[in-house]
């Protein structure tokens, strides 16, 4: 490769590189059931995907996509065919939904620390939730007992 070659491949590397996320999605994917069986994901789908979450949808190409697919154990290198990483528990809700109702392998990443490698898969959907850092747990709300029993609202009167 001559300099002008690569001077023109680096120039058509970074125009591609700046062009919208939405670009990434111009083409159909291939991946893995539950099953084990190929499928295809729809560019239409996935773009249904990526406008209902918070977070982002990574596929391969994706700069932020080789981070986000790596575990601890460096020993497994597994390539899955998209990567949500859940902002909230709805893009877990939103990301469970999709790998059902296209039946597809799920491997859900906590801290990347399973070290058999159960935190990703080849050519499913990576759950990542690594980047949640608490908890947060709402207690029930307390109800008025009387006499060691519960009661409702309407049963407490003024005096």
């Amino acid at each position: 490769m001559d300099r002008r070659q690569f001077f023109g491949s680096s120039i058509a590397v970074a125009v591609a590189a700046s062009l919208p996320y939405r670009r990434l999605l111009a083409a159909d994917i291939e991946a893995v059931t539950g099953r084990g069986t190929a499928t295809t994901l729809a560019r239409d789908d996935l773009q249904a995907l990526r406008d209902s979450l918070r977070g982002p949808l990574l596929l391969p190409g994706n700069t932020a996509y080789d981070d986000a697919r790596r575990v601890v154990n460096e020993a497994i290198d597994r390539h899955p065919a998209l990567v949500v990483q859940a902002s909230g528990a709805a893009d877990v809700r939103t990301a469970v939904r999709f790998a059902r109702a296209h039946d597809l392998l799920l491997a859900v990443k906590c801290g990347g620390h399973a070290h058999g490698g159960q935190a990703t898969c080849d050519g499913g959907l990576q759950l990542d939730l690594s980047r949640f850092h608490g908890v947060r747990i709402t207690p029930p709300p307390k109800r008025p007992t009387w006499r060691g029993e519960a009661c409702s609202a309407s049963s407490i009167t003024r005096r």
